[in-house]
């Protein structure tokens, strides 16, 4: 319904001297409408003036992570070491990734000082290989927690 909005309805009713700017991704909605219902548009399009319900790539991470995160759980339900080599490999993945292509696309050392106009949110921001730290972060804190409380172990530091 909102990328109908957005991407179809929404610049038939703005008018004004904002209206460039409110009206941003009705191109995207246009032509990458699709994405959005994949979850997949934090990768298509690449480039930021082309998305399309923009604060939408945030649903797309959690997709992504919803549909792996079996893997890892089934991993920790197995083997605690198992699980925690698969943890924390890809949390050391994601940060030598981010390493990588903070050298590689020259990032600043802070966003308010970047001035590259949105290129780390398209680039790094938005991109779940980037967002595997404080996303398995959250998903040991809750496991942690409610493994338990219901009497599992805590499979994050047993057999370690």
């Amino acid at each position: 319904m909102v990328i109908l909005i957005q991407g179809f309805l929404y610049r038939q009713y703005i008018t004004g001297p904002f209206a460039d700017n409110l009206t941003l991704g009705y191109e995207g909605c246009k032509d990458y409408w699709w994405s959005n219902l994949l979850y997949i548009n934090n990768f298509v399009p690449w480039s930021l003036p082309a998305k399309c319900v923009g604060q939408s790539w945030y649903l797309s991470n959690d997709m992504q992570f919803f549909i792996i995160a079996p893997l890892f759980i089934c991993a920790l339900w197995k083997s605690a070491l198992l699980g925690n080599l698969l943890l924390w490999g890809s949390v050391f993945c994601s940060c030598l990734a981010a390493a990588i292509s903070t050298w590689y696309y020259s990032f600043a050392s802070s966003p308010l000082r970047a001035g590259t106009h949105g290129k780390e949110f398209v680039y790094y921001y938005t991109k779940p290989y980037f967002r595997v730290v404080p996303t398995w972060s959250g998903y040991s804190g809750g496991g942690s927690s409610t493994g338990t409380a219901r009497g599992w172990s805590n499979s994050l530091t047993s057999d370690l």
